[in-house]
């Protein structure tokens, strides 16, 4: 059933290893070690981790009924295996997160008729990639900062864990903990769950001596439940210490957010092209603070001071 939901939501005609091992996560999660439940239980488990499972098949029933065009996948939204955010991952967490992050209607939201058969999964900009920027803080920063649109960021470690952490503020460095209501910890393989949900979850820092150092997930100040050391090499999950392996970080805001960054790069790139054209005092005969010394009476000609 999950794996025809996902296949209607995406129009694909078959499903990669990797998206394969999505949709177990999604089962194992649901089943939650047994081989099958109780109706009630499959609900209440829907209704606290994926609200909107049904979404796709139901503009896609709706769709056939009315004849209509059921989902529109636009080609920047599908992601290659080449990339933690595959196509089933995409389509998993649409389910998931909320229409901040999605851009979605809800069921609650009147709209056209037409509308109920269009289903269409979110459109999100990559904004850090540590296979080809490089696992590190600072360029993990570089490519985030200046961003106000809401994010996911997805943390691979080993051994084959793959972690969601979504946030809708801009990030920072700060010396506080910040984060909204909507800031969510999730752990999505080997087995999809919730982790953590509320706001002031996250912690950077990587300049403010006398405070830990690094990038620190969860409510808990004192055990987080991630703990990324601040020059990336080592990643903690719920104390449990692993190897980094890779980090995307992806826009989930407007194409407006994403250019407004790019622009406000540009700029701080022509401020610091400009600050290096400034030219550096000439001859130290010619330099005011020369002058300034010797209005003090200080000679500072030492060839003059009969210095040895």
């Amino acid at each position: 059933m999950m794996e025809t939901c996902f296949i209607v939501s995406s129009q694909i005609d078959e499903t990669s290893d990797a998206e394969k091992r999505v949709l177990s996560s999604l089962i194992d999660s649901a089943l939650n070690g047994n081989g099958a439940i109780a109706m009630s239980e499959f609900c209440a488990w829907e209704a606290a981790n994926c609200p909107r499972l049904f979404n796709g098949l139901h503009c896609w029933i709706v769709s056939r009924i009315t004849e209509c065009s059921s989902v529109s996948v636009p080609k920047q939204g599908i992601h290659q295996d080449d990339y933690l955010l595959n196509t089933s991952l995409l389509w998993l967490l649409s389910t998931t997160l909320s229409s901040v992050f999605t851009n979605q209607q809800t069921a609650s939201q009147s709209y056209p008729e037409e509308k109920l058969s269009v289903y269409q999964l979110p459109v999100w900009s990559l904004l850090y990639d540590s296979n080809h920027q490089g696992l590190s803080m600072n360029r993990f920063e570089h490519h985030l900062f200046h961003y106000k649109g809401p994010t996911l960021m997805l943390i691979s470690m080993s051994p084959n864990i793959l972690l969601g952490v979504v946030t809708e503020e801009e990030w920072r460095e700060s010396t506080q903990r910040w984060g909204s209501m909507n800031t969510s910890v999730i752990k999505i393989l080997p087995k999809l769950e919730i982790l953590e949900r509320g706001s002031n979850m996250i912690y950077l820092n990587q300049k403010t001596r006398g405070l830990p150092y690094g990038l620190h997930v969860g409510s808990n100040v004192k055990n987080p439940v991630i703990a990324i050391d601040k020059d990336m090499e080592s990643v903690k999950f719920n104390q449990v210490s692993g190897t980094l392996v890779e980090i995307e970080v992806w826009g989930c805001g407007t194409e407006q957010e994403r250019q407004q960054q790019q622009e406000q790069k540009r700029w701080e790139v022509q401020q610091a092209e400009q600050q290096r054209k400034v030219k550096l005092p000439g001859q130290w005969d010619d330099n005011p603070d020369k002058a300034l010394l010797e209005i003090a009476g200080i000679n500072v000609n030492h060839s003059e001071r009969g210095d040895t």
